[in-house]
């Protein structure tokens, strides 16, 4: 028979048991609670995303409408045209002026505002440029333009260039001066444009003349959110 010592050791890893159970079962409910509200600050962080970032907004001229837009889009189409250039001459070009001629907008869609076009080297770093002969569809739109743009070249060296534009009136345009240039011996190879999605600064500066609460009700749902805009 059981004495009073075995069934006080009983009760004690009884409650020992329930103790551990309580704490587990606690631990489980908070982190499955955690991890319901991550989920779903991730969920709404994703929808404030793609509601921002993901399109122009509605209507897609929400910038020049004057009134409050439907929904807030923050991008821009900006295209990108590849070019190869290919010293022919086997000499050294230090500091040479090219001159590329490009055709922008050829159906006039207003893609391309003059300030916005910049040439792009393989490390990612901006080249001095100039535009000549310039052709307009209306207003600052490009049609085509001769680009004139300062570079070195090794003898017979090959490099790879980007022409980056856009439709974004807001991009300050350069101040650089270079002679228009009569070089020769070298080869452009110029590739299709690419499409690609840009943050528009025009779209950011018709976001901040709108109010906390015109911003909230372009958004699906009651979410209140922080966005921060340096210059």
């Amino acid at each position: 028979m059981p004495s009073q010592i075995d069934f006080a050791i009983a009760v004690g890893l009884f409650f020992s048991f329930i103790s551990v159970l309580i704490v587990y079962l606690i631990n489980y409910v908070t982190n499955y609670t955690n991890l319901s509200s991550t989920s779903e600050l991730r969920t709404v962080a994703y929808n404030i995303y793609t509601t921002l970032f993901a399109g122009k907004g509605v209507p897609r001229n929400w910038t020049e409408a004057g009134d409050r837009p439907f929904k807030v889009g923050l991008v821009t189409d900006m295209y990108r045209i590849p070019v190869i250039v290919i010293e022919n001459s086997s000499t050294y070009r230090g500091n040479v002026s090219l001159n590329l001629s490009l055709t922008f907008d050829a159906n006039c869609e207003k893609r391309a505002w003059n300030t916005t076009v910049r040439v792009i080297n393989s490390t990612n770093h901006e080249v001095p440029l100039q535009l000549f002969n310039q052709t307009f569809c209306s207003q600052q739109f490009l049609n085509t333009s001769d680009i004139v743009f300062n570079n070195s070249f090794s003898a017979s060296e090959t490099k790879n260039f980007s022409i980056y534009f856009s439709n974004d009136k807001n991009i300050t345009g350069l101040n650089y001066s270079i002679a228009f240039p009569s070089v020769v011996n070298f080869t452009f190879t110029i590739y299709p444009e690419e499409k690609l999605t840009a943050v528009s600064a025009e779209r950011l500066i018709a976001l901040r003349k709108l109010n906390y609460t015109d911003v909230l009700n372009t958004l699906s749902k009651d979410y209140y959110f922080n966005l921060e805009i340096s210059e």
